[in-house]
């Protein structure tokens, strides 16, 4: 995920929202509603906005008001699948 000039990896995605993993520098950069891209396997990327909902040690969990479509996230639930098949069995 790419926010201002700092790339963040994402922990954990949905339609509605995203937890991704801080570091400390950008820490004092962040504001509570944030406009951010998000990049995917394939090269593709997504606007979001959402409003920071909590910080949990270096995570930030956002709500998403402008999200990801179904679409994309039943491709990326896709990928995830075919790329690490040991996880079906969660």
């Amino acid at each position: 995920m790419l926010y201002k000039k700092w790339k963040f990896p994402v922990a954990e995605i949905s339609e509605q929202g995203l937890r991704f993993v801080i570091i400390e520098e950008a820490l004092d950069h962040i504001v509570m509603n944030m406009k951010a891209t998000v990049f995917f396997h394939d090269g593709e990327s997504q606007d979001v906005e959402g409003k920071i909902l909590r910080i949990e040690d270096d995570e930030i969990v956002v709500q998403l008001f402008k999200g990801i479509p179904l679409k994309r996230m039943i491709t990326e639930q896709h990928f995830v699948i075919k790329a690490c098949p040991h996880l079906k069995k969660f």
